[in-house]
């Protein structure tokens, strides 16, 4: 059986405007939410980000050839989803 740490969070933080001419036009850019990361913490939040999907592609794989009931065929249906969308 394969455990898996919690993944490292990630800090974020907003991006602030001035409160000077051109605020209006640039209101919702304020709304978005911007990490800021150095590129020893972008690595590691990448490495860990593929062990994860080996994992859960490794889990998949021990599925197969199994006999599964309808709620595991949808469950693995949409883990197959994520991971394709993650990729």
């Amino acid at each position: 059986m394969t455990t898996r740490s919690a993944p490292a969070r990630v800090r974020a933080q907003p991006h602030r405007l001035s409160n000077g001419a051109g605020a209006d036009s640039e209101k919702s850019e304020s709304s978005l939410i911007t990490p800021q990361l150095s590129a020893e913490e972008t690595a590691a939040a990448q490495q860990q980000t593929n062990q994860s999907l080996s994992i859960a592609e490794k889990n998949l794989q021990s599925a197969r050839g199994k006999r599964l009931n309808a709620a595991q065929i949808d469950l693995v249906s949409k883990i197959r989803g994520f991971l394709k969308d993650a990729r």
